[in-house]
């Protein structure tokens, strides 16, 4: 018989006032105090400096088992079954929760680690926190992305996107985050025709306004903020550097708050 493996995948840039958040019968997301944290850092050999400034800050984590011959070099923040749960995260609230490395334990001893692929986001100032009472929505949402690749495929897509424009605009790169937020627009508002409608940018701020929007003052504000994110993204497309500059005062405010807009949607195609 196989035998169980324990992975434990630490969360950058993320707090709790929850202990223990159980999952299924395999994951849980859980405080971890530093005594073990520091007994990670020190298990993992010739790896021990890199993971010290990885950690440094690291408080909770999300821990799953499997079983030895399910093991893989995948593993990492990209697994869809960890991704999952992040996006699921990202998808609650604003907050760059990120998780940048893993170890693999067996019988409490290390027998593998995955490093930092890349130090971005380990110190964003943009922290998340989650609340107690924000738990069960957490939950419902995760299960919610699940059921989406069979029920929903056509979000995969925006998904991916989401999460891939997340990624950019923490580490600083807002007018890449900004067409890949329109392309996961594109794809909410197009995805049944064959090309998209012209002016898609006007069109797609009418749509989620219509679909986000309580009131006319807000479907006017989305509309503009999701125009505005149209012409950043042609821009950046087409190399129209002139346009380029005009919005990059800009820039920061827009890209927060088109993916504000973003995850409000996600949700609302997931809730539907």
């Amino acid at each position: 018989m196989s035998e169980e493996v324990l992975l434990i995948f630490p969360l950058n840039n993320f707090s709790s006032d929850v202990e223990l958040l159980k999952l299924d019968d395999r994951t849980c997301l859980r405080r971890a105090n530093s005594n073990e944290i520091q007994k990670l850092i020190g298990s993992a050999s010739e790896y021990r400096a890199v993971m010290r400034d990885a950690l440094r800050s690291v408080n909770c984590v999300i821990e799953t088992r499997i079983m030895y011959d399910e093991l893989s070099p995948d593993l990492t923040a990209e697994w869809p079954y960890l991704r999952d749960i992040v996006l699921a995260l990202r998808l609650l609230k604003a907050g760059d929760v990120h998780v940048s490395c893993s170890f693999w334990l067996q019988e409490n001893k290390i027998i593998g680690v995955n490093l930092p692929s890349s130090f971005d986001l380990l110190f964003s100032e943009n922290p998340y926190f989650l609340k107690k009472e924000e738990t069960a929505s957490f939950e419902g949402l995760w299960k919610k992305v699940q059921k989406s690749k069979e029920n929903k495929p056509y979000l995969e897509f925006p998904l991916t996107q989401f999460m891939e424009a997340f990624e950019e605009r923490a580490s600083g790169r807002l007018s890449d985050a900004i067409v890949d937020y329109i392309v996961a627009f594109e794809s909410l508002v197009f995805y049944e025709e064959g090309r998209s409608i012209e002016p898609a940018g006007k069109v797609i701020g009418i749509a989620i306004g219509m679909l986000l929007g309580k009131n006319e003052k807000e479907r006017k504000r989305i509309k503009k903020t999701l125009t505005e994110a149209y012409e950043i993204r042609n821009a950046k497309v087409h190399g129209n550097l002139k346009k380029l500059k005009k919005y990059q005062k800009a820039v920061n405010e827009v890209s927060i708050s088109v993916e504000n807009n973003l995850r409000c949607a996600l949700r609302k195609f997931l809730e539907e």
